[in-house]
Formats: C-alpha cells, structure tokens, sequence
C-alpha cells in the first residue's frame, strides 16, 4: 500500500499574509543589486580563495588550486567572478594534464562572460590539443575579433588555419599578424615607457617568432632597469630554446649593476630550456 501522507509529514500551512520561511541550508545567490552586508562578506572570502588559487597555480600546485577555486565558487554562487574562477580551475586541469575537465571549465567560463576574449582564447587551445580544429578555430576567431591588438591571438589564429589546411587565409592573417608586431616593436624602440612596457609583454607572448627575441634582446640594455626587469620576466617565461637568448641574457648578468634586474635575469636564466651537455651558466 502506498504511504500517504501523516499529519506531521504534509506541508506546514502558513497563515494569512505570513512569509515563507528559507530553507535551512540554502544559500542565496549574489544580487548585485541588494549587496547586503552577508554578500559583502562572502565576497571577500571568495576573493581570498581565488588568490589562494592563483597563488597555488604560480606555484605549480593544481591539485591545492582546484581546492581553493571550488571553495571560491560555492562560497558565492552567481557572483561576478564565476567566469573567473572556470577559467582558472581550467588552467589548473590542463596543469593537472586533464585536459577533458579543463575544456568543461573554460566551456562555462565562456558561457558566462561570453565577451572574455582570454576564455574563448583558452578554449581555443584546448579545442586544438583535441583535434577539434572547426571548433579551435571559430574559438580563436572569436579571441581575435574581441581584442585584435593581443598580439598572440593573432599569431595562434595564423597557426590554426594553416593546421586546417587553410594556406591563403593563413598568409593573409599573418600579414596582420606581421603588422601588429612591427607596431609593438617600433614602440617598444621609441614609445613612452608605460607603452614599452606594454609592447614587451605583447613581445614576449610570441616566443616562436625569433623576430620578437631579437627585439627583446636588443631592449635588454636600455637604461630603464624596469623595462630590463620586464625584458628579462617576458625572456623567462618565453620558454625558448634560443641559444641567443641564453647568450644575450648571459652577457647583461655580466655588467648589470642594478640588483633587481640581475635577480629577473637569474630567475630568466633559471627557468629556460639547457641547452645539450650544458649547465646553467
């Protein structure tokens, strides 16, 4: 026989006019437009996690960043920074080497902020290491047309039409392609310095373009000391096997006088690729 309902099991039935009350448990979604002092305080818990986060990812520790990153999403479900987070505990998988999980994250990254040009740029390289090239390419696409002056959308974009088999489209983004680093690099020569800065950082996110070395190598003696330091940060994290790289960043250490720079040169010398049978100088 099916159980009914008893008397203490049914529904409690409020009186006129009476408010329900919230569930015990539940947690409300943010509301941008009633803030409230409990929203308050759950945004800056999830803004501490997501440093936590990203302070773990610097470190190469994906496993404790998911941790903090999910705690970060429950504590305040719908918040502005839920894109964020995806993104983030994307890059975390990829580091993870999960690279289904990571493609899911940046997926709802990109679904919440849809004008992210960075997530749809993640996805695209995620789509990519998947071989799903239409997908990777209408992604990287997308990265392109919402920031056309991030100079590796433009060169990624270059890549993946060629591996689509898309000869003359290639040749033809990589004359934009082409265009945009000559800008960068005549800025990084002759700008003001909030702009050289700028065009080292554009630089530098190209590695593979020798072209882009050669013009940071030659910028690794200006007299600024902040924009030797950000020569040296982009050369470090270029990744490049160049053996001018080593070479040029070798010769600076050798007559460089300001402390900082020669720790940002270290640190560049520090993490590039060795070359064959040969120690860190």
């Amino acid at each position: 026989m099916a159980a009914g309902c008893t008397e203490s099991s049914q529904p409690l039935k409020r009186q006129a006019g009476e408010k329900p009350k919230a569930t015990m448990g539940a947690r409300p979604v943010f509301n941008p437009d009633k803030p409230g002092a409990s929203n308050a305080a759950r945004s800056i818990s999830q803004a501490l996690q997501i440093k936590r986060g990203k302070s773990a990812l610097a470190r190469q520790k994906p496993t404790l960043a998911l941790t903090h990153l999910r705690q970060a999403l429950a504590t305040l479900p719908g918040s502005p920074r839920s894109a964020e987070i995806h993104l983030l505990m994307g890059r975390a998988f990829d580091m993870a080497d999960q690279a289904q999980q990571a493609m899911v994250a940046y997926e709802k990254g990109v679904a919440v902020e849809p004008s992210n040009p960075a997530g749809h740029y993640l996805l695209a390289h995620s789509y990519k290491a998947s071989k799903q090239l239409g997908r990777a390419y209408a992604s990287i696409q997308r990265a392109a047309s919402l920031a056309p002056k991030v100079l590796v959308y433009q060169f990624d974009r270059v890549t993946i039409e060629l591996d689509l088999g898309r000869k003359k489209q290639g040749e033809q983004s990589y004359r934009g392609y082409e265009k945009l680093r000559n800008d960068y690099i005549a800025q990084l020569k002759g700008g003001q310095d909030p702009k050289r800065l700028a065009a080292t950082n554009a630089l530098g996110s190209v590695p593979s373009d020798p072209v882009n070395i050669r013009a940071l190598l030659d910028a690794l003696g200006d007299k600024n000391p902040a924009l030797r330091t950000a020569v040296a940060h982009a050369l470090a994290d270029s990744g490049s096997g160049d053996a001018t790289l080593r070479k040029g960043l070798s010769a600076q250490l050798a007559v460089e006088k300001d402390p900082g720079v020669a720790r940002a040169i270290r640190t560049a010398l520090g993490k590039l690729p060795l070359p064959p049978n040969k120690s860190t100088p």
